[in-house]
């Protein structure tokens, strides 16, 4: 059977709604509170402060997180999905990061692995 990319869209949605709720909440990615690389909003710059604390610090996953999404923003989803999968190694049980690398393959048109996610 194929989903739509809406249903898949949906599916994922509320997955994370009851993972998050049955944590307690969303903790957000780090959880050490908001990252400096957080206030930026323009994309390319964001990806340039991200890879600058990523060179710091490898393992930062603040640094990672506004990595991935810079590069969705600036329409390189191969790229977002390679941090998002890094992410998940970092943080595999991160709700947040679990939905974001789910809803990163459905951008992509891989609704069955972003279903498996």
């Amino acid at each position: 059977m194929t989903l739509s990319s809406r249903t898949v869209r949906g599916i994922l949605a509320l997955g994370g709604l009851i993972l998050a709720s049955a944590c307690g909440g969303p903790r957000g990615v780090g959880g050490d509170g908001p990252s400096p690389v957080i206030a930026v909003t323009n994309p390319a710059e964001q990806l340039e402060r991200a890879g600058e604390a990523l060179a710091a610090d490898s393992t930062d996953v603040d640094a990672w997180f506004e990595k991935a999404k810079a590069l969705e923003a600036l329409e390189r989803p191969d790229s977002a999905l390679a941090a998002y999968e890094t992410l998940l190694r970092l943080e595999p049980e991160n709700v947040e990061v679990i939905v974001h690398h789910a809803l990163a393959l459905e951008k992509m048109k891989r609704n069955e692995e972003a279903l498996a996610a």
